[in-house]
């Protein structure tokens, strides 16, 4: 019996099980449009964590990433004067 090697992420994300994290990141996440800054950053942060390390590492620990994308945030915020702030908004 010979394995067939999928094409393309989509077609190996469609042999998975439903609660896998490359499926759930594909029906979710992978090819939708961004829609706000954050969710950019948010996006350039996995990609560049990714380096060396493989995909699923990366999704197992994206939540935390985005916990700690909303605390950097939130510190710069802080930071800010506040007419910098009322500029920012």
């Amino acid at each position: 019996m010979s394995l067939i090697k999928p094409n393309s992420y989509c077609e190996f994300v469609a042999t998975l099980e439903s609660d896998n994290i490359h499926k759930i990141y594909h029906d979710t996440q992978y090819g939708f449009s961004i829609e706000s800054d954050n969710e950019l950053f948010g996006r350039l942060i996995l990609e560049i964590n990714q380096a060396g390390l493989s995909w699923t590492t990366i999704l197992n620990k994206q939540k935390t990433l985005n916990q700690h994308i909303q605390i950097i945030i939130l510190i710069i915020l802080l930071i800010m004067d506040t007419e910098k702030l009322i500029d920012f908004f």
